[in-house]
C-alpha cells in the first residue's frame, strides 16, 4: 500500500514468497528485517530492489535445539529449557530493531531488542562476525525496555515507566551507559480504566517524544478503541510533559517498524497532527476482520479512522503483522 498514491499494489511473486516464508521482525531506513525462526539467521531485505544482506546468526545467544512435528520448538538458552509454539516464536524473539543508517553504503550498525526468552539488547556493526550483547535486564519488572532509537549519535532505550537508558555510540560500539529516571505525569502513562498496551520513543523535529498506547479495560478489543497520549521530554525538569498537538506539519508512524516522525510537507498525503499505527503485539494478531490491524489516530478529535478501505478479505489471525516501510530520507 502506497500512502502517497493512495493505492494498493501486489508485490512481485519472489518478494511475496520471501516475506511469507520468513518472519518480518521490523523495518528501518526503508529495509525489512526478516528472520528464519528455525535457524535464527536474520537478514536485511529491500522490498523495492530485492537486495539482501545476510546478518550473523543469533544461535550462539539463543539456541533452538529442534522443532517437533506438533508445532512446538524446544529452546535452550543459558542452560534453561522450555517449549514454545512456532507461531509465537516468529513474533516474539525480536520485538524491536533499529538501523543507524541506510545499509547500502556499508557504514551502518544495528540494534535488536530480544524479548524471548529473556530481554537483551544486541549490537551489530557492519563487518562483525557476531552480535554483541550489551544490556541484559534479567527481567526486572520495573525496567523492561519497550522501544529503542538512535539520536545525536546516542542509543536510547525506553522503559515502560518512562526511564531512558542511554549509550554513547561515538566509538562505534555502545559504551558509558547512563540511566535517567524521567517522571511520568501522576506517576504513570496508564489511563484510568485502561490497560497499558505499550510506549514508543520517537525523535520529532528536534524533540524526544514518548507515545503511550492504552486500551479500555472493558469490552472487546478493537483497534478503533485505542487511545494515544503524546509526551515531550523536559530534560531540565527531568520529566515528561503531555503535549496536545504535533502540529499540522507532523505525522508519526508507530508499530513494528522503527518509530518515525515525518513532515507533511515532504509527504503531502500524510495527515498532520496524526499517528499512523499498526497492531503491535508479538504474542497475538489483531482480531479477525479488524481493518487489517492499521489505522490513523487524530490527536485533534481523538478518533481512529481506517488508513485505506480494503476491498479484499479482512486480516486473518494467521496473517503477518502489518509493517510500515518508510524511506531512509525521512
Amino acid at each position: 500500500m502506497n500512502l502517497e498514491e493512495n493505492m494498493v499494489y501486489d508485490l512481485k511473486e519472489s518478494t511475496s514468497h520471501l516475506i511469507s516464508e520468513f518472519a518480518c521482525i521490523g523495518s528501518s531506513h526503508g529495509w525489512l528485517i526478516l528472520s528464519d525462526h528455525t535457524t535464527l539467521s536474520p537478514f536485511l531485505f529491500n522490498p523495492f530492489t530485492e537486495a539482501r544482506i545476510q546478518l550473523p546468526s543469533l544461535k550462539p545467544l539463543i539456541d533452538i535445539s529442534e522443532i517437533e512435528d506438533r508445532g512446538l520448538c524446544k529452546i535452550v538458552w543459558k542452560g534453561k529449557r522450555m517449549l514454545r509454539s512456532n507461531v509465537g516464536l516468529r513474533r516474539c524473539f525480536v520485538s524491536r530493531v533499529f538501523l543507524t543508517a541506510e545499509p547500502t553504503g556499508g557504514d551502518y550498525a544495528m540494534v535488536l531488542l530480544c524479548d524471548f526468552p529473556f530481554q537483551v539488547l544486541l549490537y551489530y556493526k557492519n563487518g562483525d562476525i557476531s552480535w554483541t550483547p550489551f544490556y541484559d535486564s534479567g527481567f526486572p519488572p520495573r525496567n523492561v525496555v519497550e522501544d529503542i532509537m538512535c539520536y545525536e549519535n546516542k542509543l536510547h532505550a525506553l522503559t515502560i515507566h518512562g526511564a531512558i537508558y542511554t549509550w554513547d555510540l561515538g566509538s562505534g560500539y555502545p559504551e558509558n551507559k547512563i540511566y535517567n529516571g524521567y517522571a511520568a505525569p501522576n506517576g504513570t502513562f496508564q489511563r484510568q480504566d485502561c490497560l497499558m498496551y505499550g510506549v514508543y520513543l520517537v525523535q520529532s523535529d528536534g524533540e524526544i517524544l514518548l507515545v503511550a498506547r492504552n486500551v479500555p479495560e472493558e469490552g472487546d478489543y478493537d483497534i478503533t478503541t485505542e487511545i494515544f497520549d503524546v509526551y515531550k521530554l523536559d530534560l531540565e525538569g527531568r520529566k515528561w510533559v503531555e503535549v496536545e498537538t504535533l502540529g499540522d506539519n507532523r505525522s508519526l508512524f508507530l508499530g513494528q517498524n522503527q518509530s518515525v516522525s515525518v513532515s507533511t510537507e515532504d509527504f503531502s498525503r500524510c495527515k498532520g497532527n496524526c499517528i499512523y499505527l499498526t497492531h503491535h503485539n508479538h504474542f497475538s494478531n489483531p482480531p479477525e476482520g479488524s481493518e487489517m490491524g492499521m489505522g490513523i489516530y487524530s490527536l485533534e478529535d481523538r478518533r481512529i479512522s481506517p488508513i485505506f478501505e480494503f476491498p479484499s478479505k479482512p486480516l486473518s489471525v494467521f496473517s503477518p503483522i502489518p509493517c510500515f516501510v518508510i524511506p531512509s530520507s525521512c
